[in-house]
């Protein structure tokens, strides 16, 4: 049987750099780990989905999970519903059910071309639900501290400085879990790296503080 794999999928504006730690966290755990690179502002989803469907085809591994940042939930969802695979998905703070910050930042002088096309496509067409076979575990911040409430400063509460709370709910997750963590801060959080190794293997979260 071959190492469970664990695919990263960064969100808008970043890079696989940004998951270094949450990276560092599931080797130490036993996990091969890749990293999912694609261009969030210039690209459009449909061909970002197609090219993760063919990332998550080139691994050899029996079981492969997928931990998604952000945008990179949107990303890993279309991804997977091209090329299914056995494994369990972490989504951490994912704008599933629209982002206001996003519409907020549409109205600003080149607002539209810093949101991008694979957010302004999602943003288009959300989801209504989770289609993926995959179990879902999401992952939401309370601390509302981050760039997002400086585009979006009614951002209703609780938020997590970028999303607020309705706006990562996906109807489907068999899981969810709410902590205090910015939308950023949660990429270094102690706490959101073990829940989330904690679904990987046992398809739930643990809930411990």
């Amino acid at each position: 049987m071959s190492t469970p794999a664990v695919v990263l999928v960064h969100g808008l504006w970043t890079g696989p750099w940004v998951l270094g730690a949450l990276r560092a966290r599931l080797r130490d755990e036993g996990f091969s780990v890749y990293a999912f690179r694609y261009a969030s502002v210039r690209a459009p989803l449909e061909a970002t989905a197609r090219a993760f469907a063919r990332f998550i085809e080139g691994i050899r591994a029996d079981t492969i999970h997928v931990v998604a940042h952000s945008l990179g939930g949107v990303v890993a969802h279309e991804g997977l519903l091209l090329h299914p695979c056995r494994g369990n998905v972490v989504l951490l703070g994912t704008p599933w059910r629209g982002s206001r910050a996003a519409q907020q930042l549409e109205r600003l002088p080149m607002g539209a071309a810093l949101r991008g096309h694979v957010l302004g496509d999602w943003l288009d067409n959300p989801r209504s639900g989770w289609r993926a076979d995959n179990p879902l575990g999401v992952i939401a911040g309370s601390c509302g501290m981050g760039m997002g409430r400086l585009v979006a400063p009614d951002l209703p509460k609780p938020n997590d400085g970028a999303l607020s709370l309705d706006e990562t709910t996906v109807d489907g997750a068999r899981d969810r879990l709410v902590l205090p963590v910015s939308h950023s801060g949660m990429l270094l959080s102690a706490r959101v790296a073990r829940e989330t190794v904690h679904f990987l293997r046992h398809g739930r979260f643990s809930g411990k503080s």
